[in-house]
């Protein structure tokens, strides 16, 4: 990013597949929600939002990690998502769920039962998979 700041070419900018791929090569979440952060901050500027395939990619890396705000972190981003009209997709709502699972919380199953609730209220258009509603079975 700083690279593509000094040269001053806006043809140069990264893209969302350069952020996404950025994303996923994250060595942890933090770095990840920091990249996210600063490409939600270029938005504000230029009016080109992440892509579904950032939100994806971040969910990816979210759902991977050990740090134990993960699943808040993964329900953000959905709501974020919502905020900014990207509608999500079975991947998102499958990262959710198993950045969840991953939490091994008590709650985790109400929050999956909620999660996965409110996704066929709010998205009708979602086909969730049998997969993502066999997640519920913490």
């Amino acid at each position: 990013e700083d690279l593509f700041d000094r040269l001053g070419n806006d043809e140069l900018k990264p893209t969302s597949d350069i952020y996404r791929s950025a994303v996923l090569a994250s060595p942890d979440a933090s770095q990840a929600q920091g990249m996210f952060s600063r490409m939600e901050s270029r938005a504000n500027s230029s009016g080109e939002l992440p892509s579904l395939g950032v939100c994806n990619a971040l969910l990816q890396v979210w759902s991977r990690s050990n740090n134990p705000v993960a699943p808040q972190r993964g329900e953000n981003i959905l709501r974020w998502m919502e905020d900014h009209s990207i509608s999500p997709d079975a991947t998102t709502f499958s990262y959710i769920v198993q950045t969840w699972k991953r939490s091994r919380r008590r709650n985790a199953r109400r929050n999956i039962e909620r999660l996965l609730a409110d996704a066929t209220s709010k998205h009708p258009q979602l086909i969730l998979l049998q997969v993502e509603q066999s997640h519920a079975s913490v």
